[in-house]
């Protein structure tokens, strides 16, 4: 006797799940970039550590953890669909346009979080309380699976170093609010309108720390809806830039 035809469906979805959740973990764990961002993640942290053993002040945690999340986040996740054979994998595999970008994503996180994780034990343990260590874990983790999307998104468009590239940068400077980029490029205002604009829309740091510190609900809600936008768009960029990287049928000799 046959399975029933819903049941062999639903069979095959989890396994197209759990084969693109592998490969994420693998173009992360197994790229050489992604490593080199640990080892300048390990010397952020040992030089605040120091910085703390020596003035016996503790440092700001919740910048520092935030500044290395995005910064791992950008760097891992600009391998998920570079272009190239992981564009082309992702392009072809017969599933649903949502399976592979968001398989990809939950296992380029299943790599970072963790990580993550003991990066905020070890450098907020002495300033925050156990309760205040449980939020920040959360918004951390609310703020990095946004921001990935986000690089996830433009790296067929972008290319890998690109969009890491682009990661990093939002990643260390996304902290500032829109009021201190307002204050910055006042002198411009061509400039100072659309730049205010991202910031005020993209999954930016200064959101999650305001979200650490108030606890209000937009910023977690702004963040969030990051998750399925930069998913819809990452199936839109994957498609568009696979399609014109291939040569014209017409046109081959």
């Amino acid at each position: 006797m046959h399975a029933p035809r819903h049941v062999v469906s639903v069979t095959g979805r989890l396994l197209a799940v759990k084969a693109e959740v592998l490969m994420g973990i693998l173009l992360v764990v197994r790229h050489r970039t992604p490593r080199f961002a640990g080892l300048l993640v390990l010397a952020l942290i040992a030089s605040n550590m120091i910085a703390e053993s020596l003035d016996g002040a503790a440092g700001n945690g919740v910048w520092i953890n935030l500044v290395v999340g995005g910064s791992l986040a950008a760097v891992a996740t600009s391998r998920l669909l570079a272009p190239g054979a992981n564009l082309a994998a992702g392009y072809r595999a017969a599933s649903d346009w949502w399976l592979v970008p968001t398989a990809r994503l939950v296992g380029a996180l299943a790599v970072v979080v963790p990580g993550l994780v003991a990066v905020g034990l070890s450098l907020g343990a002495a300033s925050l309380a156990a309760g205040e260590m449980v939020r920040l874990g959360v918004v951390t983790t609310g703020y990095v699976a946004g921001s990935s999307a986000l690089v996830m998104a433009i790296t067929p468009v972008m290319g890998a170093s690109g969009a890491a590239a682009a990661g990093f940068i939002l990643a260390w400077f996304g902290t500032v609010p829109p009021s201190g980029v307002s204050a910055v490029v006042e002198r411009w205002p061509s400039v100072q309108g659309p730049l205010v604009l991202a910031w005020n829309t993209l999954p930016l740091g200064w959101r999650a720390i305001r979200w650490f510190e108030h606890g209000n609900l937009a910023d977690p809600v702004a963040l969030a809806f990051w998750l399925p936008l930069g998913i819809t768009a990452t199936a839109w960029t994957m498609t568009v830039c696979f399609r014109s990287q291939q040569p014209h049928p017409g046109l081959s000799l």
